[in-house]
């Protein structure tokens, strides 16, 4: 379970920017929306609203890397440079390291793991464990430093752990307990940002036969007019299969397969007559529907997945194909307690405005970004602004009295005309 996560000097974000799903605020009702983990109380899901171009996506992608870099960082580690890149528009920030830091909530333990790094190297890292802040271990440069109680670390693991790969990783990878543990909850952690439907769906259609019922329900519950989805994966030759693919394009993407296969995911609605009985079905592949009906079906495995594991989804731009009903469905989701036993989290960005409801948040869910006028961006919690919990947030949002607006020049000067 995700508590915090803390980074600086990457992308847009030049100074610290910490988030935190740790309930703070004694709002009243609300007692969906979070839960009790031995002495915390944390957040099931939180929202960030911010202008274009204000740090959205910058946080998304410094989520994305942590990730990245913690899990599969042994395959990382083949491309001699680290895929970290600071904030630009300062030149002391380009020569300073990228520094992140998670805090997490695992089998009752509470774990704080972070590191510092440039492109060429890992500088800095540490794992600590609470509430006692006992390092289990830390590192700077090629030294590494383990507590003697800590018995999955080893000299031998120390000696093998190259200066662009992390040690987490490596005892992780050796099935170092602790180790695995805190790898396997941030594995947890699904990010899905706009520009990866294709990959959404293929994610969705994995996992359709394991979580079919409950992705038919997740789909039909949003009454698109479907009666059922179906999907099915049968081979095919390489000529089939290099078919709709551009020529020049075809060596590359056939290169070393030997064996092709066409995926295929369809609806199937029911057919009615002028009389309005039901006299049979029709199949629709799912490219013919909605690009909301797809962004359901692209979201159904990631959600369900997350509901089922206790995991952490972080979506970009939730709104994106989607009404804003469809939107509270699943906010509803992961605060129910019923559907969500396990407390798994959602975090997502949007603009939607008429999401931005003290019937539906806290003043602790809700999150800005913004940028400062020397283009850094920063992110910043309702509840540390003096907010009101009984206000309109989305009257005042736009009233500016947040901030996190864009600014609009021409709009700006014709409303004094």
């Amino acid at each position: 379970m995700l508590k915090t996560f803390t980074f600086q000097n990457f992308l847009s974000f030049k100074d610290e920017a910490a988030f935190s799903l740790e309930s703070h605020v004694s709002d009243k009702g609300h007692e969906e929306s979070y839960f009790e983990t031995g002495k915390i109380s944390l957040l099931k899901s939180a929202v960030i609203y911010g202008p274009n171009a204000s740090g959205k996506s910058s946080f998304t992608k410094a989520l994305i890397f942590f990730q990245n870099f913690v899990t599969i960082g042994l395959q990382m580690a083949l491309n001699p440079f680290i895929q970290v890149i600071p904030f630009v528009l300062s030149p002391e920030n380009e020569k300073l390291p990228s520094r992140f830091e998670i805090e997490i909530v695992k089998n009752g333990e509470v774990y704080v793991y972070g590191f510092e790094v440039t492109q060429q190297r890992i500088l800095k890292e540490w794992l600590i464990q609470k509430p006692y802040n006992k390092i289990l271990f830390e590192r700077e440069g090629d030294r590494i430093d383990c507590k003697r109680s800590f018995k999955e670390a080893n000299e031998a693991l120390k000696s093998q752990t190259r200066s662009n790969v992390l040690f987490l990783t490596i005892l992780a990878s050796y099935n170092g307990q602790i180790s695995k543990d805190i790898v396997e909850e941030i594995r947890k952690i699904h990010v899905f940002s706009t520009d990866q439907r294709t990959l959404a769906l293929g994610y969705s259609f994995d996992r359709f036969n394991v979580y079919k019922e409950e992705i038919l329900e997740f789909i039909l519950e949003a009454d698109f007019g479907i009666k059922t989805v179906n999907v099915e994966e049968k081979e095919i030759s390489k000529e089939e299969f290099e078919g709709p693919i551009p020529p020049e394009l075809r060596s590359a993407i056939s290169a070393g397969r030997t064996k092709f296969t066409h995926r295929k995911i369809s609806t199937i609605h029911r057919l009615y007559n002028s009389n309005a009985d039901e006299v049979g079905e029709v199949e629709f592949d799912l490219s013919q529907e909605s690009a909301g009906t797809q962004q359901m079906f692209a979201l159904s495995g990631l959600v369900i997945e997350s509901l089922k594991d206790g995991g952490t989804l972080f979506i970009d731009e939730l709104n994106a194909s989607l009404h804003p009903l469809l939107c509270r469905f699943i906010i509803k989701l992961f605060n129910s307690k019923e559907k969500n036993p396990r407390n798994a989290q959602l975090i997502f960005t949007t603009h939607d405005i008429s999401l931005l409801d003290s019937d539906l948040w806290r003043r602790d869910q809700i999150w800005f970004t913004e940028k400062d006028k020397f283009g850094a961006s920063k992110i910043f919690l309702l509840a540390d602004i003096g907010e009101r919990e009984d206000m309109n947030y989305a009257k005042r949002y736009l009233e500016g009295r947040y901030g996190a607006l864009p600014y609009i020049g021409y709009l700006q000067s014709t409303e004094q005309i």
